[in-house]
């Protein structure tokens, strides 16, 4: 998750472990919150709701709307972040792998 990803990065650029807490704590208790506020605000049907034939049966239905995506959301908030606190990550472009880091853990 996550969490996990801040730590790793933490332990790897030695980040103080209060500002990895704070941030994650400002991920939970802000920007996790505004993604599922702005879902609600614009309310965007799955598609698989309105074309039945587009229904995939291999991966769970989420009970929110589609928009805006929660994982690019999350990905953008937390490359930023990883960016400001190491100056690394952009840097060097065979280290875009971050985006991908989210979407594993």
């Amino acid at each position: 998750n996550s969490y996990k990803l801040l730590k790793k990065i933490q332990h790897n650029n030695k980040i103080d472990e209060n500002k990895i807490k704070e941030i994650y704590k400002y991920y939970v208790e802000v920007v996790e919150p505004t993604i599922y506020r702005l879902k609600i605000k614009y309310d965007r049907v799955r598609p698989f709701f309105l074309e039945n034939s587009l229904k995939n049966n291999f991966i769970s239905i989420p009970n929110h709307p589609s928009y805006p995506s929660a994982h690019a959301c999350t990905s953008y908030f937390f490359a930023y972040i990883i960016n400001d606190l190491t100056n690394e990550y952009f840097l060097n472009p065979g280290l875009y792998v971050v985006y991908d880091f989210l979407f594993l853990f």
